[in-house]
């Protein structure tokens, strides 16, 4: 689903003569630390809520891309980038809505 999102989008619309749209990302507060081996950008299915002004999300467990049970109850994807090893509860990280859930 990511990979779809990250270079067919972007493929399509270049087919079409159009430019390549931005990753629409949203900003969202994490609920609880996540660790990621550094080096590549992760995207970890997560679960978004919106109980004030200020999303929260909260990754899900999940044994890898084959787990097809934690992507459907997913409904973004926590974006973690290449740099990052750690990321701390209540700190402020980009996100990627699924369309089909939206």
């Amino acid at each position: 689903m990511v990979t779809f999102e990250l270079f067919v989008t972007a493929a399509v619309d270049l087919l079409n003569g159009a430019e390549a749209r931005p990753l629409p990302l949203v900003q969202a507060q994490l609920s609880e630390a996540v660790r990621e081996k550094p080096g590549l950008a992760h995207f970890l299915p997560a679960r978004v809520q919106w109980p004030s002004t200020t999303p929260e999300v909260k990754p899900l467990a999940w044994q890898g891309s084959g787990d097809v049970a934690a992507l459907a109850r997913a409904n973004c994807f926590l974006l973690v980038p290449a740099d990052r090893e750690e990321m701390t509860a209540g700190a402020i990280v980009s996100i990627l809505l699924r369309k089909d859930v939206v």
